[in-house]
């Protein structure tokens, strides 16, 4: 079994109001923080380090691109494209690769809740108006060449890490980015 999560938060603007609720999630507000070699300001977070998966179970189907060093890889192609909601499994981190003109368009991604998620997208609206919710670990989006590889695509932060690389004129929209420890806009 494995020891819980604890993501350290250094954000006293916010503390007084969730520092209860923090608590009971099994997380904290510092007014100071934590001793982690870390020098923050008050508008700083101290992400805490990427949780790894178990060696777990077998690679499950839809990890399309098999499952490599506890990460599933889910490849969508123009002879297979991804389109609805698609979750990936909660025991592995996942990496979406979407490649090939409008393969993920419109779609739903649902990370797993304690790890790593990624989501890539090649080609002409290869991710157009397509979802990405994070979970509570760090979540990354790649947007290129194509500048409208990532036409009105959300990525959903969570309190983990949240960044996007894009080409220029490629821009996802990071929604929550003030509740993410971490946050890096294209």
């Amino acid at each position: 079994m494995r020891a819980p999560r604890v993501m350290f938060a250094v954000v006293p603007r916010r503390c007084a109001f969730w520092g209860a609720f923090a608590a009971l999630l099994g997380s904290a507000c510092f007014v100071e923080p934590p001793s982690v070699g870390v020098v923050a300001d008050s508008t700083d977070a101290i992400c805490a380090d990427v949780e790894q998966p178990d060696d777990g179970p077998a690679c499950p189907a839809i990890c399309n691109g098999g499952c490599s060093e506890r990460e599933c890889q889910i490849l969508c192609r123009p002879d297979q494209p991804c389109h609805g909601e698609l979750a990936c499994p909660q025991e592995l981190a996942c990496d979406v690769d979407c490649e090939g003109a409008g393969v993920c368009e419109g779609a739903v991604f649902t990370c797993p809740g304690d790890y790593a998620c990624s989501l890539s997208c090649a080609g002409p609206s290869a991710c157009g108006m397509t979802e990405l919710e994070c979970g509570f670990s760090e979540c990354a989006i790649e947007c290129g060449p194509d500048d409208t590889a990532c036409t009105g695509t959300h990525v959903r932060c969570s309190h983990g890490a949240c960044t996007a690389e894009c080409v220029p004129g490629a821009l996802p929209w990071l929604d929550g980015c003030e509740q993410a420890c971490e946050c890096s806009e294209c």
